[in-house]
């Protein structure tokens, strides 16, 4: 026997495959949101603008 259980708990390492930690929902939410924002041209410098920050806010929250 290898000592690994035919039924492992389901946040235990796989036998032979690596994964990346679970996260929640809200989580997924925000990383899609962030690099939404970062897909955007020139993001770097319009972070800075209170305006465009405020615009991608207004716009984070309409997506829920």
């Amino acid at each position: 026997m290898t000592g690994l259980s035919a039924f492992p708990l389901p946040f235990q390492a796989s036998r032979s495959l690596p994964f990346a930690t679970p996260r929640t929902l809200r989580e997924l939410q925000m990383m899609q949101c962030s690099a939404h924002i970062r897909a955007k041209p020139g993001w770097f410098d319009k972070m800075s603008d209170a305006d465009i920050a405020a615009r991608w806010t207004q716009e984070a929250v309409a997506q829920g």
